[in-house]
């Protein structure tokens, strides 16, 4: 089925930014508190 494999493929890249997403938050949120310190 396209349809189901196109349906697939959009949530993985939704996934797959949001993960990359979360990683920078946590970066920059880590960062911030090395340097409050």
């Amino acid at each position: 089925m396209p349809f189901f494999k196109y349906v697939f493929g959009y949530i993985q890249s939704v996934y797959v930014n949001i993960c990359k997403y979360s990683f920078v938050a946590y970066y920059l949120t880590c960062y911030s508190l090395v340097e409050k310190r």
